[in-house]
């Protein structure tokens, strides 16, 4: 299971309530998450994977409020192969 999702959706959580989680928090509800739906695997997010998630999120959130009325704010993602 592709967790991007999940870690998104963490990160609508985390800035409803206000508190800033860890990557320690990240992966502890990741964990927890996959256990309670049966999911085999696990997610680790650093510190410096979830820092650089929060700058591009911001940024992206930012143009996406500059945007006149009307216009879409399209993104185009290539996907690294697993090693």
């Amino acid at each position: 299971m592709d967790p991007s999702e999940l870690i998104v959706g963490f990160l609508d959580t985390e800035r409803a309530g206000g508190v800033e989680w860890t990557a320690a928090d990240f992966t502890e509800k990741v964990g927890l998450y996959f256990a309670q739906h049966r999911i085999p695997g696990n997610c680790r997010i650093t510190d410096e994977q979830l820092d650089r998630v929060r700058t591009r999120l911001g940024a992206l959130v930012h143009q996406w409020g500059t945007l006149p009325a009307g216009q879409t704010l399209e993104l185009r993602f290539e996907r690294v192969p697993e090693t």
